[in-house]
């Protein structure tokens, strides 16, 4: 099992920071983890949104989007679906 640390600063989103260069709107990984300080909201392909706060621990699927707020960068860790984010 790989376990990964991200962090992203304030106003970070992930479309816009961090997709590969094939031009995915969404991202294809199935993360699980859990927050450890700053805020994010996931917006699923649905149109489903999520805001999760510190000590969220989080299971969705792919098809998703995640934009930071707040003063406070974005920490959490990942123990699922780190592989196939470090290799996209």
């Amino acid at each position: 099992m790989v376990i990964a640390r991200a962090r992203h600063r304030p106003g970070w989103i992930w479309s816009v920071h961090a997709r590969a260069a094939d031009a995915r709107v969404f991202c294809d990984v199935d993360p699980v983890g859990m927050v450890e300080s700053g805020v994010v909201m996931v917006r699923m392909v649905d149109g489903r949104e999520m805001l999760m706060r510190p000590l969220a621990v989080f299971a969705f699927g792919a098809g998703h989007d995640a934009r930071g707020f707040g003063d406070e960068p974005y920490d959490s860790r990942h123990v699922v679906g780190t592989e196939e984010y470090a290799a996209g």
